[in-house]
């Protein structure tokens, strides 16, 4: 299966993006990744790659906006927490700490997913979904910085 998956990694792949316009992504370039991950899913090869979540996966998209509300929630609520109430709000009160183990339970969960979930190259544009390829670069960019901030 190794080979399968290697076999649309490069730049040949079928239902690639193609390459990425200089500047931020809009919402149309989105909707074309989107649309080429779809294309991509389709190919019986990869359908058979249970392990992997790719980007248009209606899960893996309420996932990201609850993980964007908590980051808002730890941004705000968190800081007052600790610093005007001293911390002592957060102790007596089980009901919110209950819900900030909870909080960062599912802050630890999200970092184990990135193992599995497909990514877009940045250099050509191309959606990566080997596994070998996403632990790489997800070992060699982020995953240092999210397991430090778990504590």
């Amino acid at each position: 299966m190794a080979s399968t998956e290697k076999m649309y990694d490069d730049e040949s792949s079928p239902g690639g993006a193609g390459a990425r316009k200089e500047g931020p992504r809009t919402s149309l370039q989105y909707d074309q990744f989107l649309e080429s991950v779809s294309a991509v899913r389709d190919i019986p090869s990869v359908r058979t790659m249970k392990w992997v979540i790719f980007p248009d996966n209606k899960w893996i998209r309420w996932w990201d906006s609850m993980i964007f509300g908590l980051l808002v929630y730890i941004t705000f609520v968190v800081p007052y927490q600790v610093g005007v109430s001293a911390g002592v709000n957060l102790l007596l009160n089980t009901g919110w700490l209950v819900f900030n183990v909870l909080v960062n339970s599912i802050f630890f969960i999200d970092t184990f997913l990135y193992f599995f979930r497909a990514y877009q190259d940045p250099v050509n544009g191309r959606v990566i979904f080997s596994l070998k390829l996403i632990r790489r670069k997800y070992l060699t960019t982020f995953f240092v910085p999210n397991v430090i901030s778990m504590f």
